[in-house]
């Protein structure tokens, strides 16, 4: 979920805007394939900082549950909990399509 008016307020102009999207899903195999590492090597501190890395681009964004799973990630890493990781960590990639859609849609509607 996107919050249109932050959006604004944050970057200035939709230029902005897809300027740094472009460059974050330039980026995002690069945010999300350390995560997936983290969970395969079972290594609690790299999950945190991983999804905490990720976290912040998709914050620049949104605070829907692109973020929440990252958050969830985080936390779970600096807990040293592995239960339900693989689950979480579909349901990040799933929201992060979805997350994608909505703010091409947004740029799309927006672009002058």
């Amino acid at each position: 979920m996107i919050d249109e008016q932050v959006l604004m307020e944050r970057f200035g102009s939709i230029d902005m805007i897809v300027r740094f999207y472009s460059c974050f899903c330039e980026q995002l195999p690069s945010l999300l394939e350390p995560v997936q590492q983290a969970v395969e090597n079972q290594n609690s501190k790299e999950l945190e900082e991983t999804a905490h890395r990720l976290k912040g681009s998709v914050a620049n964004f949104s605070t829907g549950p692109a973020y929440v799973l990252a958050a969830e990630l985080e936390q779970m890493g600096r807990e040293q909990k592995s239960d339900s990781i693989p689950e979480k960590i579909d349901s990040l990639r799933l929201s992060l399509e979805s997350f994608k859609k909505e703010m091409e849609e947004f740029i799309e509607t927006n672009k002058v």
